[in-house]
């Protein structure tokens, strides 16, 4: 025994699918790569905050400070 919807859940349905479709078409097939050779942004106010005493005492009392140059490597030679 087959239930059927009624006929507006039916067209509703069908319309949430066109949607769904239209949508999906309207995004890229593949990411695009990132644009490196712009120039750098300006540092935000956090960042520029980041040499000052607290942050780099806050850092190196935390032992967070020997990350850095160990990250700074791994991202150099990160494939992606």
């Amino acid at each position: 025994m087959t239930h059927q919807l009624p006929a507006t859940a039916r067209i509703s349905l069908g319309g949430m699918a066109l949607l769904l479709v239209l949508a999906g078409s309207a995004l890229p097939a593949a990411a695009s790569p990132a644009d490196t050779s712009r120039t750098p942004v300006e540092a935000t106010v956090e960042e520029q905050r980041l040499d000052r005493a607290a942050p780099q005492e806050i850092l190196r009392r935390s032992g967070f400070d020997t990350f850095a140059p160990r990250f700074e490597r791994a991202l150099k030679h990160a494939k992606s």
